[in-house]
């Protein structure tokens, strides 16, 4: 059957009449009005050109008063109105308003719909099998064996495509101005010639129509020029450059090494079958081939961000045909979280096709096996194929059935879910096998959704729900199985004011704040309610039953033990109030999130009616901004005046055991509030690496320093933390004093050192003696040292040693010098008349002061050499 008139098959079209009626005008206007209209056309076919020239495509159609406009991907609207293009934004075009048709397909009938009215006219296209075309006929409702095909399936014209779509004849292909559409069987059916089983159907003046292509992303434009037909192809989506077959596991992992061979599980019907919920009942015609739904083929396709919804995917063998099985159109691969609601993740440039056997086949038709490559065209019919590596197996044998399944989590009430993703969850993987299912319930809603085509479940209240599945198996049989499904009353959640406290040390260590509950009055003031505390876990969505404390009001200990709620009826206005008491010596200064909830003590948990309201109780603990402790420094012992980060104090030397003497301090000396058995005080050394020398602190209680003598100690920072925790509670921040404190000797830190003047040797003067009492040596608060004093045990040992000049000069009578001793310094026998004098800075006598604190001190005692004679 060759045709040379109709170019496109499509799904719906706009149509557009360039008719224009006139008043009273001359019949020139008219003339040039319509040559006007005319040119308009010509110029709107070249704009339209040029945009797809450009790259863009149409991202939307929609009729509007006297035509249609066209919305691109980048928003660029182009409206044509009575046949010319308009100003964009406006209708932009003069005369009188032309008609629009639209045509689309109905759905569940498979007919043309003109403006949403039946036409009658069958919409399902022809096909070839075998050598011979079968075509769809309504007195049979099945495909049914027509003309032998000879040659191609139509001669290609400008868009390349071949259809049996309805369409308006411009007087080459039919009588001009009047609709054909395809129907063989039809009693008004032509018999002969091109137009052989086309059927002549009402007039119309339209002569510019737009036109889904139904197999190719593009819409095509036509418009008629007297006999000359002007199209134009405007692409519905970007443009696609390859496809590739790929295997996804049921784990999810994805293989590009070609696809998963699938397997197609199908039945002929050898009688007629009804099914389907009551007054919405599908029937299935003797002969029919049903399939099951569980056979999909992934596909990758680039780019990646390319959307596949204007694509219609088929499966090709190597001959190019493929008369048998059939693809759905494109759905988003995702990869699903079993088991939680989270939202299901895409995965980019993957997509899924369902395969199936395509409606109308003869039940004596042998089903081949054959391996085929995935083929879709562009809008310029150019085909794009993957490799030859997609395998289907069709199979009548051992097909798999539903069995009964328990949900085992629990779903909220008045949430509406999805009948076969619960049913999967369940553990049914089977469904797919099936080749028509639909769902009944007692005292719950059930429903098909109109957009998806999903089955839908919905509980008013809590229950348990015996929900049959009715499912058609790929041989025609009706069985059943049963999904239990354990519904739950979602608490609700009510909002009650915030509580905000802040830490305080009232009389009695405790304060109350107050909250109205009279959003619950109505089922505190019944009997069986009550109000109880919950831990975190019980109001999760399921529990475990050990989450579950329910600890009832009420006192209730929430956190730490720092907030104790009760909950009561006020005496005197009536009205319910929470009551929050808090410890300030358990509290935690932060945000808290008490969960509270309202409890029926005839409830049961499984159905959502033991805990019928919940309450998060929202309350906010701070610390005052007036610090409850200062440390007050004594500010001699500080840097800057008291507020520097370090110290220095002088200890006091005691003797150790073993000689090892140590030098003790009291931290609490360093403040004028702090006492060395207050509460809530704790000491700490920095732990920090820039100490590393012995420990000072005894324990972490006791203030008194304890630290070894010697200059690794004494004279060397050392840090320490001195902490008050307020209320001795471990919640709170401590109010910390920071510092590196340096342990001093009274005696090295002192002012003047071993002053003495006027001890000198010469030929005159050969002898002289040093006492102790010659010396002044001041300590660090300036008071002179009384050497020969039992009390001054500061200093430990004091040693003469001579220069190394003077050495030669002099002899000493002790080198350890005592505080009753007095040591005599003679010029040597052996020196005769001094000839070179030597001056103090070279002759002198080293004076090393030892005290308690490990300190040696060193000063110089001069004793020139003078050249006198008597």
């Amino acid at each position: 059957m060759k045709r040379k008139f109709v170019k496109v098959m499509f799904l719906g079209a706009l149509t557009l009449s360039t008719v224009t009626y006139v008043g009273c005008k001359d019949y020139d206007d008219d003339i040039d009005n319509l040559q006007t209209q005319i040119d308009a056309n010509k110029a709107s076919i070249a704009e339209l050109q040029k945009f797809v020239k450009e790259g863009k495509w149409v991202k939307s159609v929609e009729p509007i008063t006297g035509g249609f406009k066209i919305t691109f991907n980048d928003g660029t609207p182009y409206e044509i109105v009575n046949g010319a293009k308009g100003d964009k934004g406006d209708i932009g075009a003069t005369g009188a308003e032309g008609q629009s048709s639209i045509l689309t397909v109905d759905p569940t009938t498979g007919e043309w719909l003109i403006n949403g009215e039946k036409t009658g006219w069958s919409a399902k296209a022809p096909y070839i099998q075998d050598g011979y075309w079968y075509y769809w006929s309504k007195e049979a409702g099945k495909f049914v064996k027509g003309d032998k095909a000879t040659g191609e399936q139509g001669e290609e014209g400008p868009a390349g495509v071949n259809g049996f779509s309805p369409y308006i004849a411009n007087g080459t292909n039919g009588d001009k101005g009047y609709w054909y559409f395809y129907e063989p069987d039809n009693k008004d059916a032509i018999t002969s010639g091109d137009l052989k089983g086309w059927v002549k159907g009402a007039f119309t003046d339209a002569t510019t129509t737009l036109t889904k292509i139904e197999d190719r992303p593009c819409w095509l434009l036509t418009q008629l020029d007297g006999d000359e037909t002007k199209e134009v192809i405007l692409p519905t989506a970007d443009n696609l450059i390859n496809i590739k077959g790929v295997a996804i596991s049921d784990d999810g992992k994805i293989s590009t090494d070609g696809t998963k061979e699938v397997t197609l599980y199908y039945g002929i019907l050898k009688n007629e079958v009804k099914f389907g919920p009551k007054g919405d009942q599908n029937t299935y015609s003797e002969g029919k081939v049903l399939t099951s739904n569980n056979a999909v083929i992934n596909v990758m396709v680039n780019p990646v961000d390319i959307s596949l919804e204007e694509y219609t995917f088929t499966l090709q063998n190597s001959k190019g045909t493929n008369t048998y099985l059939e693809l759905g159109k494109p759905v988003q691969n995702v990869t699903p979280k079993a088991l939680t609601r989270a939202e299901s993740t895409p995965n980019i440039g993957l997509y899924d096709l369902s395969v199936k056997i395509k409606d109308g086949l003869n039940s004596s038709a042998e089903l081949p096996q054959a391996v085929y490559a995935l083929a879709t065209k562009n809008a310029w019919d150019k085909t794009i194929m993957s490799a030859y590596d997609v395998k289907v197996t069709l199979s009548n044998q051992n097909i798999p059935e539903l069995t009964d399944q328990t949900l085992a989590a629990i779903k909220n009430c008045d949430e509406t879910y999805v009948l076969d993703d619960l049913l999967k969850e369940a553990g049914e993987t089977n469904l797919g096998y099936v080749a028509d299912y639909y769902y009944t319930a007692d005292n719950v809603e059930i429903k098909k959704d109109v957009e998806t085509g999903k089955w839908q479940i919905l509980s008013k209240i809590g229950q348990s729900v015996i929900v049959t599945v009715h499912y058609l198996t790929v041989e025609g049989v009706e069985k059943s199985s049963t999904l239990t499904i354990q519904f739950k009353k979602k608490l609700e959640m009510v909002t009650v004011d915030p509580i905000n406290w802040t830490v305080t040390d009232a009389k009695d260590g405790k304060e109350k704040k107050v909250v109205s509950l009279e959003v619950i009055k109505d089922l505190l003031d019944k009997e069986d309610y009550s109000v109880v505390y919950l831990s975190k876990a019980a109001l999760d969505e399921t529990p475990a039953e050990t989450d579950i404390d329910y600890a009832v009001a009420p006192v209730v200990k929430a956190e730490n033990g720092g907030i104790a709620l009760s909950v009561a009826k006020d005496a005197k206005d009536e009205k319910w109030y929470l009551t929050a008491i808090f410890d300030e010596t358990k509290v935690t200064a932060t945000e808290h999130t008490i969960h509270l909830a309202v409890k029926n003590a005839k409830g049961e948990d499984d159905l959502g009616t033991l805990l019928v309201k919940g309450i998060d109780l929202k309350v906010n603990i701070t610390m005052p901004k007036t610090p409850v402790f200062v440390f007050d420094r004594i500010p001699g012992y500080f840097s800057e005046n008291g507020k520097g980060n370090t110290a220095k104090a002088y200890g006091t030397p005691v003797a150790g055991t073993e000689g090892k003497d140590k030098v003790t301090y009291d931290l609490t000396k360093l403040y004028t509030n702090v006492t060395n058995s207050m509460d809530n005080i704790s000491y700490a050394e920095d732990d920090s690496e820039a100490w590393k020398g012995a420990q000072w602190l005894q324990s972490d209680v006791n203030p008194v320093l304890l630290l070894p003598v010697g200059p690794d100690n004494i004279g060397k920072e050392h840090g320490l933390i001195v902490s008050y925790q307020p209320y001795g509670n471990k919640n709170l921040a401590a109010i910390l004093d920071e510092f590196n404190l340096t342990v001093l000797s009274e005696i090295a830190e002192g002012t003047e050192k071993g002053t003495v003047s006027n001890k000198y040797l010469s030929n005159v003067v050969r002898e002289f003696t040093l006492n102790l009492t010659d010396f002044v040596w001041k300590d660090y608060k300036g008071e002179s040292i009384v050497w020969s004093s039992d009390s001054e045990n500061r200093i430990k040992s004091i040693t003469l040693v001579p220069s190394d000049t003077a050495g030669k000069y002099m002899d000493l009578s002790a080198t350890d010098f005592k505080a009753s001793t007095p040591i005599k310094v003679t010029l040597k026998n052996s020196v005769g008349v001094i000839l070179s004098p030597e001056s103090e800075e070279k002759s002198y006598i080293e004076m090393k002061v030892l005290d308690a604190w490990g300190i040696t001190s060193t000063v110089k005692i001069p004793v020139p050499i003078k050249n006198e004679n008597k």
